[in-house]
């Protein structure tokens, strides 16, 4: 189990490690949940990379006042929309 507020404040300072960690903790469920919205694998795969993306140079707008998988698959749904 990994920390996610501690890899959040990680990525904050540029820490691909960190950005690695959320991503093995959370890719196939993100991935889950865009191929549902997509119906396209492909399609779901270029999503779950733009949303790691996102999460590395959005990080500083994440304030904690829900919990990171909220804001992740958020993210998630918003770039599958």
């Amino acid at each position: 189990m990994i920390d996610e507020n501690s890899c959040i404040k990680a990525i904050m300072q540029g820490s691909e490690k960190a950005l690695e960690q959320l991503y093995l903790h959370y890719s196939d469920r993100v991935f889950n949940t865009l191929i549902s919205y997509t119906k396209n694998e492909e399609d779901a795969e270029e999503l779950l990379q733009d949303v790691f993306v996102t999460i590395f140079n959005s990080a500083s707008s994440f304030h904690f006042n829900s919990s990171v998988s909220t804001w992740i698959y958020r993210i998630a749904v918003n770039k599958s929309l």
